[in-house]
């Protein structure tokens, strides 16, 4: 269960971090396993990326 649903296109990806962030971070290979449930970091709210997983399958 999460707190919200968020746009995989509402995220900006990091090079850096090689992760998709919106106060929340998730990263490619979580996306291509198939886990789009994401935790804030510094609290317990949770939210559901909406995204194509075949836009991240290798």
């Amino acid at each position: 269960m999460s707190y919200d649903d968020k746009e995989i296109e509402d995220m900006e990806w990091n090079k850096k971090l090689k992760t998709y962030t919106y106060q929340f971070q998730i990263t490619k290979e979580d996306l291509r396993l198939g886990k789009e449930i994401t935790r804030y970091p510094s609290c317990s709210l949770y939210i559901t990326i909406i995204y194509n997983i075949e836009d991240f399958s290798a």
